[in-house]
Protein backbone atom coordinates (compact mmCIF):
# COMPACT_ATOMS: atom_id res chain seq x y z
CA UNK A 1 0.00 0.00 0.00
CA UNK A 2 2.88 2.38 0.63
CA UNK A 3 4.11 2.18 -2.96
CA UNK A 4 0.62 2.87 -4.32
CA UNK A 5 0.25 5.90 -2.03
CA UNK A 6 3.71 7.10 -3.03
CA UNK A 7 2.87 6.79 -6.73
CA UNK A 8 -0.41 8.66 -6.26
CA UNK A 9 1.33 11.42 -4.32
CA UNK A 10 4.16 11.75 -6.85
CA UNK A 11 1.69 11.98 -9.72
CA UNK A 12 -0.37 14.60 -7.92
CA UNK A 13 2.73 16.62 -7.05
CA UNK A 14 3.86 16.69 -10.68
CA UNK A 15 0.36 17.71 -11.79
CA UNK A 16 0.09 20.51 -9.22
CA UNK A 17 3.52 21.97 -9.96
CA UNK A 18 2.84 21.76 -13.68
CA UNK A 19 -0.52 23.51 -13.26
CA UNK A 20 1.05 26.35 -11.27
CA UNK A 21 3.76 26.83 -13.87
CA UNK A 22 1.26 26.71 -16.69
CA UNK A 23 -0.89 29.33 -14.94
CA UNK A 24 2.07 31.66 -14.59
CA UNK A 25 2.95 31.21 -18.26
CA UNK A 26 -0.62 31.95 -19.32
CA UNK A 27 -0.65 35.12 -17.20
CA UNK A 28 2.35 36.36 -19.17
CA UNK A 29 0.43 35.93 -22.42
CA UNK A 30 -2.16 38.46 -21.28
CA UNK A 31 -1.49 41.97 -22.58
CA UNK A 32 -1.01 44.48 -19.73
CA UNK A 33 -3.44 46.97 -21.31
CA UNK A 34 -5.67 46.98 -24.41
CA UNK A 35 -3.66 47.28 -27.58
CA UNK A 36 -0.33 46.44 -25.92
CA UNK A 37 1.76 43.53 -27.11
CA UNK A 38 2.02 40.42 -24.98
CA UNK A 39 5.31 40.07 -23.14
CA UNK A 40 7.54 37.40 -24.62
CA UNK A 41 11.23 36.96 -24.05
CA UNK A 42 13.77 34.17 -23.76
CA UNK A 43 12.82 33.56 -20.11
CA UNK A 44 9.26 32.83 -21.18
CA UNK A 45 10.40 30.12 -23.59
CA UNK A 46 12.90 28.75 -21.10
CA UNK A 47 10.24 28.43 -18.39
CA UNK A 48 7.99 26.52 -20.79
CA UNK A 49 10.77 24.11 -21.70
CA UNK A 50 11.88 23.80 -18.08
CA UNK A 51 8.37 22.87 -17.02
CA UNK A 52 8.35 19.88 -19.35
CA UNK A 53 11.89 18.90 -18.41
CA UNK A 54 11.11 18.90 -14.68
CA UNK A 55 7.80 17.07 -15.18
CA UNK A 56 9.50 14.48 -17.39
CA UNK A 57 12.34 13.96 -14.92
CA UNK A 58 9.92 13.64 -12.00
CA UNK A 59 7.82 11.13 -13.89
CA UNK A 60 10.93 9.17 -14.87
CA UNK A 61 12.01 8.99 -11.22
CA UNK A 62 8.49 8.02 -10.16
CA UNK A 63 8.33 5.19 -12.69
CA UNK A 64 11.74 3.93 -11.55
CA UNK A 65 10.75 4.10 -7.86
CA UNK A 66 7.37 2.37 -8.17
CA UNK A 67 7.23 0.55 -11.51
CA UNK A 68 4.33 -1.69 -10.47
CA UNK A 69 2.10 1.26 -9.53
CA UNK A 70 1.71 3.08 -12.86
CA UNK A 71 -2.13 3.22 -12.62
CA UNK A 72 -1.83 5.09 -9.31
CA UNK A 73 0.73 7.43 -10.82
CA UNK A 74 -1.67 8.21 -13.67
CA UNK A 75 -4.50 8.74 -11.19
CA UNK A 76 -2.36 11.26 -9.35
CA UNK A 77 -1.52 13.04 -12.60
CA UNK A 78 -5.20 13.40 -13.44
CA UNK A 79 -6.21 15.00 -10.12
CA UNK A 80 -5.84 18.57 -11.35
CA UNK A 81 -7.90 17.89 -14.47
CA UNK A 82 -10.58 16.13 -12.42
CA UNK A 83 -10.69 19.04 -9.96
CA UNK A 84 -11.14 21.55 -12.79
CA UNK A 85 -13.96 19.48 -14.28
CA UNK A 86 -15.73 19.24 -10.91
CA UNK A 87 -15.32 22.98 -10.31
CA UNK A 88 -16.73 23.73 -13.76
CA UNK A 89 -19.74 21.49 -13.18
CA UNK A 90 -20.44 23.17 -9.83
CA UNK A 91 -20.31 26.61 -11.48
CA UNK A 92 -22.65 25.49 -14.28
CA UNK A 93 -25.09 24.16 -11.70
CA UNK A 94 -24.99 27.42 -9.73
CA UNK A 95 -25.64 29.46 -12.88
CA UNK A 96 -28.55 27.27 -13.93
CA UNK A 97 -30.11 27.62 -10.45
CA UNK A 98 -29.72 31.38 -10.60
CA UNK A 99 -31.35 31.56 -14.02
CA UNK A 100 -34.18 29.30 -12.88
CA UNK A 101 -34.81 31.47 -9.80
CA UNK A 102 -34.55 34.69 -11.80
CA UNK A 103 -31.48 35.93 -9.97
CA UNK A 104 -28.75 37.84 -11.74
CA UNK A 105 -25.24 36.44 -11.53
CA UNK A 106 -22.05 38.28 -10.62
CA UNK A 107 -21.12 40.16 -13.76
Amino acid sequence: RFSAALALTLGAAVAIVSAFWLASLVERLEAPRPGAAARFDWKFGLMGALRYAVAGAALFVAVRLVPAQIPWLLAGLSTVVAAIVVEGLVEIRKESRQKRNGESGPG
